[in-house]
């Protein structure tokens, strides 16, 4: 199940190089850079998730608040830099969006 993400994106990246085939050149570039772009967002968040899974799985037992702690302190060090003002609470739940957490851990391994 993991090696599927590697395949999908492997193809998105060999596919890119012939996107003017269905697009213009200023398109097709746009859509190659697009993609690109995507990616690059999505390696840190990634990244937390791995990092998050991996303390999750070596920390028996830690209590709610000690998770809460852990997530907050990846998202400082892999996240943006976004003002969470007022929405404190949904960023300290953020984890949970990620629903391979929960039913396919270390999926991005």
């Amino acid at each position: 199940m993991e090696f599927c993400e590697v395949a999908s994106m492997s193809m998105e990246l060999l596919g890119a190089d012939h996107f003017q085939v269905f697009y213009n050149p200023p398109d097709a570039a746009r859509a190659k850079r697009t993609l690109l772009e995507g990616i690059i967002r999505f390696l840190p968040w990634m990244a937390t998730i791995d990092s998050f899974q991996h303390w999750l799985y070596t920390h028996d037992g830690h209590s709610s608040q000690e998770r809460t702690a852990q997530w907050l302190a990846l998202i400082e060090r892999f996240g943006s830099r976004i003002d969470w003002s007022g929405h404190e609470k949904a960023r300290a739940t953020q984890w949970q969006r990620q629903l391979h957490l929960f039913h396919h851990p270390f999926y991005y391994n």
